[in-house]
């Protein structure tokens, strides 16, 4: 036991080690963690941000499908749940507003980062350390969702508390739960986790394609703009088809599978294309 964990009571202790790079972000990839070079030198005096705590967003997920389950025998339970929707409606505007913002900072921040190395030629130097180019331009886009991740973590909190009931009423009208009863509930807790899977993977997309803008334009306004405008594409052509009358398997392949799987798609792509530009150059 350390003489810190001795001084201090055991939740203070919990506290000033969840600031502590080495401690926290061991699971990480080495590019990712707050104490690698390039990371801690984006980050500057902000390398010490709290970690997201994930576990509790898991528990409100967990618990809110198991009451989604126990109105299969009890279906009176949705007639307590929708009373409460008009919360949601009211502050889920204001949490997309936020995250919106995020995802755009976090774009514009790794398209400067990548566009001002790339004029200062600081990828020349770079290249001939023992990092791997990929590694580094990994670690920018891993600086600019570092630079967001409390602003993130907020939200995850938010979308576990008041995304279940606007589900809740949006499938109900699409598969009433008492003609479909195992479909309607089946689309609510995987769209539920889908909600706030999409929190974890498209900040990712983001940075990636900041990365990519940097690296292609080498300059500040170019990049960033094209950061933001390819980010306005992507939630345009994610979003309109679920306007469309779909059928059960079309509405899971847009509205679950497509979400999930398209942002790490673009994210390898993105990095691997900047690479690649980096590289000829």
């Amino acid at each position: 036991m350390s003489s810190l964990e001795r001084a201090l009571p055991e939740r203070v202790y919990a506290q000033v080690m969840a600031t502590d790079p080495e401690r926290m972000d061991r699971a990480l990839p080495v590019w990712a963690r707050r104490s690698y070079p390039i990371v801690r030198q984006e980050l500057g005096i902000f390398h010490r941000v709290m970690t997201p705590d994930l576990w509790l967003p898991v528990r409100f997920f967990l618990f809110e499908s198991l009451v989604i389950l126990l109105t299969f025998p009890l279906p009176g339970l949705f007639n307590l749940l929708l009373p409460i929707v008009t919360v949601p409606i009211v502050l889920i505007p204001v949490a997309l507003y936020f995250y919106i913002e995020a995802l755009a900072r976090i774009g514009s921040s790794a398209s400067t980062s990548v566009a001002d190395a790339k004029r200062k030629q600081q990828f020349t130097l770079l290249r001939v350390s023992p990092m791997p180019l990929r590694h580094i331009l990994s670690a920018k886009a891993s600086a600019a969702i570092w630079r967001q991740i409390e602003t993130l973590d907020l939200l995850l909190l938010t979308a576990a508390l008041l995304t279940l009931p606007v589900l809740i009423l949006q499938y109900a009208s699409y598969y009433s739960p008492t003609d479909y009863p195992a479909l309607s509930r089946f689309f609510m807790i995987v769209g539920y986790a889908t909600c706030l899977l999409r929190i974890l993977v498209e900040p990712a997309m983001m940075a990636a394609l900041g990365v990519l803008m940097g690296a292609l334009t080498g300059a500040r306004i170019p990049g960033m703009l094209s950061t933001l405008t390819l980010g306005f594409a992507y939630a345009v052509l994610i979003n309109l088809p679920r306007l469309l009358p779909l059928s059960p398997s079309e509405r899971f392949l847009v509205e679950i599978v497509l979400p999930l799987a398209l942002p790490p798609l673009i994210t390898i792509g993105a990095l691997r294309l900047a690479t690649y530009v980096l590289e000829r150059d």
